[in-house]
């Protein structure tokens, strides 16, 4: 797959594409699926940076749920 050279759990080099995927900023992220040991993971890894910036305080806050919900995390704990 695109930029996964080995499974992060098993070091397999074997993977499928999984039919999910998200698109962040005009990107295509595909979940994939390592063929040794099942771990699922995104392909390709966003960067610390990029993951810190989908996590931001409002997140917890008020839209973990994606708009689904209109509880806040704090709260449904």
């Amino acid at each position: 797959m695109n930029n996964i050279p080995k499974c992060l759990l098993c070091d397999g080099a074997s993977f499928a594409g999984l039919p999910y995927f998200y698109l962040y900023r005009q990107r295509r992220i595909q979940i994939i699926r390592c063929a040794s040991c099942g771990l699922s993971m995104l392909n390709p890894m966003l960067s610390p940076d990029e993951v810190v910036s989908l996590y931001s305080q409002e997140y917890f806050e008020k839209d973990y749920h994606c708009g689904t919900s209109a509880g806040t995390y704090a709260e449904e704990i």
